[in-house]
């Protein structure tokens, strides 16, 4: 209970910061501690979602010095629930997994689970150790602990070698990319006189790079942005009467701007003074998409709450994309809410403002910071007067005007409680309007249908489909059932059991599976294994009557048929499921089923 107390409070705050559980590694600590709560819980036979509910005493008693967990109270609670939800699943996956391992191992008489499988189930399926060996201990098996043991600290090695390797870099890295780059590139006009200060060829500093090679170059100040809070790196050029290089990339090496380049023609040397050319239609296209993401950012939180958070941006020439907690898919209303809001500041041709102030300074104005992020004592902040205020290093227009207009393309989940958006401005939308509208005036050509009616149409054309679809149904399944005969024909007498082992007319798995119980109820005792060619690939289902299963289980033998035509699968005691990929090997396996019920019997 102290740990589950516990745990409550940590996901609490840390979700209330901003922090939400995913695979990065702030948020799967986070869901490491959360999924810990749950499975003690368990322990307790508390078997629905309940840390959510735990997470409001916690808002109760903490409050009155933490008064921020009151906004946060309910956006906490539907993601830890939302968490919780998500863990059972994953929790019924391992089960299923473990049942079928421990069929398995049951079958070859063993009583021990081995350390490669409890690792296994630990590390993919995500089932905590306590709970693997509280699961083998109700199948009368013990866990190879020191099996476990060496395959988490093979595991730990591994990663310690690569972070290892990883430190080695940084200290190479370090010694040549020293002291910090000035950025001169707000505002850019046109190409910068710049001089050569550093040159790495292979992870190694050289005197020059010449035609033909890749590198990188550092120069005293560059008007090149390289890669930060998601605004991609620069491109362009570096040139004199020597030679000329293609930026083709611009990153921060330390505090150092390096320049990605692929040397066109001649040679550059370090000392050389260089024309640094920005490629300055994909810097304006840039610009606006950046810009576009500070008032999308500012129109969520103004339709969904303020518990929105940026999670993540990538902010390229051609798109921008844009990730933020919240705990549930838009509506279609909240997207075109959020869509007009943007629009509507960008008609509004609002001029931005950029000053640079003390951290402190910038906080207290309103300016948005972003979780996580390291600032330096003084920041940049970027404001659309009245309705944005972010602290960005980045490039951005004008006014709110050079955007032109702004178009959401799509909405996904990435993790519990974060949602991600794509969008188009500017020219990218126009042509995304473009399209659209080729695409109506095609249906409206070849339907002869009003635009108003194409909805209509299709609802009426998937109404129809789904009727074919039923009747393609209800002629298989009467097929299938007047096949009946032929197919328990197939049944043989194997060491006293019954199997029928059969390929039937291509079908989906549903229909498969319910033609397989079928057959199962005839034969009252014994083995139903059936396959299918389907869309160029092999569907098998094997059923095994519940009195013959222990020494058949179901998930065993459709392993064994499954490798005969290059696939694999699992599934429980009385029913399991594959997937080949050799579908001309299909009747040969057919065939081969019976020797491979017959092998496990004598087995």
């Amino acid at each position: 209970m102290r740990i589950i107390a516990d745990h409550a409070r940590a996901a609490t705050f840390v979700i209330a910061d901003g922090q939400y559980p995913g695979n990065d590694k702030r948020g799967y600590v986070l869901r490491k501690i959360m999924r810990r709560a749950v499975v003690h819980g368990h322990k307790l036979r508390v078997q629905e979602p309940f840390i959510y509910r735990i997470s409001g005493a916690v808002v109760d008693v903490m409050k009155s010095a933490y008064p921020e967990l009151v906004a946060a109270r309910e956006t906490v609670a539907r993601v830890i629930k939302t968490e919780e939800e998500a863990f059972a699943e994953t929790l019924a996956g391992g089960l299923r997994d473990f049942y079928d391992r421990a069929s398995a191992i049951a079958a070859s008489g063993s009583k021990v689970l081995p350390g490669k499988d409890a690792f296994f189930l630990y590390d993919t399926r995500g089932l905590p150790f306590e709970i693997i060996e509280d699961l083998a201990l109700e199948q009368g098996l013990a866990v190879d602990e020191a099996g476990f043991t060496r395959a988490l600290d093979e595991q730990r090695a591994r990663s310690r070698q690569d972070y290892q390797a990883g430190k080695v870099r940084e200290a190479v890295a370090e010694a040549i990319f020293a002291g910090k780059t000035p950025f001169v590139g707000y505002g850019y006009t046109g190409p910068v006189r710049a001089r050569i200060v550093a040159i790495v060829l292979d992870g190694e500093s050289s005197e020059a790079i010449a035609a033909g090679q890749n590198g990188e170059i550092v120069l005293d100040a560059t008007p090149f942005y390289a890669e930060a809070g998601g605004q991609v790196g620069d491109t362009g050029s570096l040139s004199n009467e020597r030679g000329r290089a293609r930026v083709v990339d611009t990153q921060y090496r330390g505090m150092v701007i390096s320049h990605r380049v692929e040397m066109a023609g001649g040679r550059l040397e370090v000392g050389d003074e260089v024309e640094a050319a920005v490629d300055i239609e994909k810097r304006r296209l840039t610009m606006k998409n950046h810009t576009a993401t500070h008032l999308l950012h500012a129109a969520l939180k103004t339709v969904l709450g303020p518990h929105v958070k940026q999670a993540g941006s990538l902010v390229a020439q051609d798109r921008l994309r844009f990730d933020f907690t919240h705990f549930a898919p838009l509506s279609a209303a909240e997207l075109r809410k959020v869509e007009r809001l943007v629009n509507d500041h960008i008609w509004g041709n609002l001029p931005l403002r950029t000053e640079v102030m003390e951290l402190d300074q910038a906080m207290t104005s309103g300016a948005v910071a972003l979780f996580g992020e390291k600032y330096q004592d003084r920041v940049r902040v970027v404001e659309v007067p009245g309705f944005s205020k972010e602290l960005c290093g980045g490039t951005h227009v004008s006014a709110t005007g050079d955007i032109g207009v702004f178009k959401i393309v799509s909405q996904e989940s990435i993790a519990a409680g974060v949602r991600r958006l794509e969008a188009l401005t500017g020219p990218g939308a126009f042509q995304r309007f473009l399209e659209d509208e080729e695409l109506l005036d095609r249906i409206q050509s070849e339907y002869r249908v009003a635009r108003h009616d194409i909805p209509a149409l299709i609802e009426r054309l998937q109404g129809q489909i789904r009727s074919l679809e039923r009747r393609v149904t209800e002629l298989e399944t009467a097929s299938a059932r007047s096949g009946m005969d032929r197919f328990l024909a197939a049944t043989r007498q194997v060491s006293g059991v019954k199997v029928l082992a059969s390929e039937v007319p291509q079908m989906d798995r549903e229909r498969m599976r319910g033609l397989a119980d079928e057959l199962k109820q005839k034969l009252g005792s014994g083995v139903v294994i059936l396959g299918t060619p389907q869309d160029g690939k092999v569907a098998l289902v094997v059923m095994v009557t519940r009195d013959i299963s222990q020494r058949l289980p179901a998930g065993k033998i459709v392993r064994e048929i499954a490798a005969l035509v290059g696939g694999s699968g699992g599934g429980r005691a009385e029913l399991a499921e594959a997937g080949g990929k050799d579908p001309d090997k299909l009747a040969d396996a057919i065939q081969q089923s019976y020797a491979v019920v017959e092998s496990m019997l004598s087995g």
